[in-house]
């Protein structure tokens, strides 16, 4: 990837986080005229019990990911790689694969 090509992409993701910052600004701003201090106290942890799901929720697609797919892949390819004369690194890729068609077929 060419540096400016990087560059670009930082620079879009911070222009994105500064227009979030300044729109949560204008919001508590809004919030803060129209309902008061409560009004404010209430913008704001209602922001944090979004923010703590969306993470919570990214965190637990990862543990998922991790349980369901890249588990499994390594311990079919160590398995794989102590009866089969390939290596481990060479089935890897396969039983990736094949832990994923499993998943998309499970739903």
């Amino acid at each position: 990837m060419p540096l400016s090509l990087l560059e670009n992409i930082i620079e879009a993701v911070f222009g994105l986080i500064g227009g979030l910052v300044s729109l949560v600004e204008i919001l508590s701003t809004m919030a803060a005229e129209n309902f008061g201090p409560y009004g404010l106290l209430a913008f704001y942890l209602v922001g944090l019990v979004v923010v703590f799901l969306a993470i919570w929720g990214i965190v637990h697609f990862i543990f998922k990911i991790l349980r369901y797919l890249v588990l499994p892949a390594v311990i079919l390819a160590a398995l794989g790689s102590m009866f089969l004369p390939h290596s481990f690194m060479t089935l890897l890729p396969f039983s990736a694969a094949g832990c994923s068609l499993i998943l998309l077929i499970k739903g």
